[in-house]
This record gives C-alpha cells, sequence and structure tokens, in this order.
C-alpha cells in the first residue's frame, strides 16, 4: 500500500498536528505557521550574529570619528575600542601592504605603529 502525499505533518516545531495537504509540497497547517516558522528562522540568524554586528558598527563609528585626521596610531583606535579582529574585507594592494576594511571604511597600515583611514569610493 502507498502512502498517501497529501497527509502531512505540521512543520512548525510548536504544532506537528496532522493535517490534509491541498497540494503535495504543503508543509504547514496553516498560513500563520508558516510565518511563524520563517520568523523563528530569521531571529535565530540575527542572534548568532547579533554580537559581530555591534562590534562591527562600534568600529564603524570609531572610524567616522577620526576619518578628518591625516593619520592615528594603533594604540589610538584600541584607546577608543577598536577591535581589530573584526573587520568586513580584507584587500592586498600591488606592493604587498594589505589594506583592512570596516564596511565602506579602509584602514591601511603607513609604517609600524601610523595608520590612514579613508572612506571607499
Amino acid at each position: 500500500m502507498q502512502e498517501d502525499p497529501y497527509q502531512k505533518r505540521c512543520k512548525y516545531k510548536f504544532c506537528r498536528i496532522e493535517f490534509r495537504a491541498k497540494r503535495t509540497n504543503q508543509e504547514f497547517c496553516c498560513r500563520e505557521h508558516y510565518v511563524k516558522h520563517n520568523n523563528l528562522i530569521a531571529k535565530n540568524e540575527r542572534d548568532e550574529t547579533k554580537i559581530f554586528d555591534k562590534i562591527l558598527h562600534r568600529n564603524r563609528e570609531i572610524l567616522i570619528m577620526l576619518l578628518d585626521k591625516d593619520q592615528v596610531t594603533k594604540d589610538e583606535l584600541i584607546t577608543l575600542g577598536y577591535k581589530f579582529n573584526y573587520f568586513t574585507n580584507l584587500l592586498k594592494k600591488k606592493n604587498g601592504n594589505n589594506i583592512i576594511s570596516c564596511y565602506e571604511y579602509l584602514l591601511e597600515l603607513i609604517d609600524n605603529n601610523k595608520i590612514k583611514i579613508s572612506k571607499y569610493g
């Protein structure tokens, strides 16, 4: 005997009732559970990245504050709370220097302790 493809169990983890689907690809017993399930997935993703996003946004705020200066030192950045381990991109120039980016702001190491901050674009 073949299993009925329209007999389903709701995929929403707080429901799980059995229901008769209108389509074979229907996974939820109602629209409300479909929305709640996807909102729960989105919330979990936001919660996982919240810590990193907060640090990156703080780094960006620091760079905005110091953008008008020609050069800054690593110590200045660290004193203001800049976290060098958190960045959005790492670029390599033709001369071999690395450029760290935090969103649209770029940090280029000029010498051992001097850093140039610029805005991309």
